[in-house]
């Protein structure tokens, strides 16, 4: 019976423990590629559009990728793929020098990735 009980309360704090670090992971994974994002539409904001790093949206796309796959098994795969869509029509809207579309998409990049955050926290009104 004892035994039965610790062994349940392991399990359960093991849970937590590891709810913890996926939160953490989530968090940092939002925060990055936000930090990327606003560094990618203040570089289109401020040049013109033959002058378009095309080594940032690269560095964006790999730091998608790689993060990508763990958001994928912790995360709703609704959320990341509106991410993937926007990501996509950034990278179009940049080829075809369409700025203010690019803009666009990154906000709403930017917006996803802080709902993402937000939502994987660890708030009462997200328990609730």
């Amino acid at each position: 019976m004892w035994r039965d009980i610790v062994f349940c309360v392991i399990i359960i704090i093991v849970i937590v423990v590891l709810d913890f670090f996926i939160q953490d992971y989530i968090k940092n994974s939002a925060e990055e590629m936000t930090s990327k994002l606003d560094n990618l539409k203040q570089e289109v904001s401020d040049k013109e559009e033959d002058k378009i790093n095309e080594v940032d949206t690269k560095e964006v796309r790999e730091t998608w990728e790689e993060r990508y796959k763990i958001l994928a098994s912790v995360i709703e795969h609704d959320e990341l793929e509106k991410v993937e869509k926007n990501l996509t029509g950034i990278y179009s809207a940049l080829e075809g020098k369409e700025l203010s579309d690019a803009i666009s998409e990154l906000d709403e990049s930017m917006f996803i990735l802080r709902h993402i955050k937000d939502k994987y926290s660890f708030k009462i009104e997200n328990v609730f």
